[in-house]
């Protein structure tokens, strides 16, 4: 099973395991996915927005294609939001850029990309890419201007006032992007 999973900027897990590409780590015992003390096995996500929901967004990760053998638990958060796995065999395949990242995320379609704006510490050109890519989708676009933009007051204007700020912010987007004018336009 592939999944992503993150690591210590070191690449180190919590318990100051080494993760080099393609070498393999097991663990002994019953594998539980649950969250806190009571888990047993190498924790990792199939969706790459889940792996930045437990982690401090500034504490400097590493995030890591991984591949999971042996056996494998999966357990969701007490929201039905986040699906997490455990698994007794782990091997990194790839350790991806902040551009891989992004990409990924943003390839993954509407629910990815709402969580993963609310806990990625994202850049001032990752926000524009990110603004930029939800153009048309009105609820996004909101959610993005409230967590990445800090623009807290978007969910109490009217629609009207909403679109005003939404054609305002991606005016100033398409200036930054050296993009012709443009306009939100509006799903039915």
């Amino acid at each position: 099973m592939i999944g992503y999973r993150a690591f210590n900027s070191d690449y180190t897990n919590d318990l100051g395991e080494k993760f080099e590409l393609n070498e393999t780590h097991h663990i002994d015992g019953k594998i539980n996915a649950t969250f806190g003390k009571k888990g047993n096995g190498y924790y990792f996500y199939t969706d790459l927005a889940d792996v930045f929901r437990f982690e401090n967004p500034e504490k400097e990760i590493k995030v890591a294609v991984v591949e999971a053998t042996g056996s494998i638990d999966s357990v969701k958060d007490e929201y039905n939001n986040y699906l997490r796995y455990a698994c007794s065999d782990l091997t990194v395949v790839k350790y991806l850029s902040r551009e891989e990242i992004l990409n990924t995320v943003l390839s993954e379609g509407i629910h990815s990309i709402d969580k993963f704006i609310r806990t990625y510490n994202l850049t001032e050109d990752e926000r524009d890419v990110v603004l930029d890519h939800v153009r048309g989708d009105n609820d996004l676009i909101g959610k993005v201007l409230w967590y990445c933009y800090d623009k807290k007051d978007i969910f109490n204007l009217d629609y009207y006032d909403k679109q005003k700020v939404f054609n305002d912010e991606y005016e100033k987007l398409d200036k930054r992007l050296g993009k012709e004018k443009s306009k939100v336009k509006t799903r039915g």
